[in-house]
């Protein structure tokens, strides 16, 4: 939730893209979280983080800081 507060200045004027990426990133951030509070499987979870979501939010970042 902070981070959609935050967030809301940068996201303004930006492209739809760039907005549903945010959205997307966000999204699977808040299941992960849950998942964790849920399952209590640490050791699942950063596995899952780092075969699933690093390659999938390397580029998107990398993208966003060019922009």
């Amino acid at each position: 939730g902070l981070a959609f507060i935050d967030g809301r200045n940068v996201l303004k004027g930006r492209k739809t893209e760039e907005i549903l990426g945010y959205i997307f990133i966000m999204t699977l951030t808040l299941v992960l979280v849950l998942a964790e509070v849920f399952f209590y499987q640490p050791v699942v979870l950063s596995k899952v983080i780092n075969i699933v979501f690093r390659p999938i939010a390397d580029p998107i970042l990398t993208f966003l800081r060019q922009h």
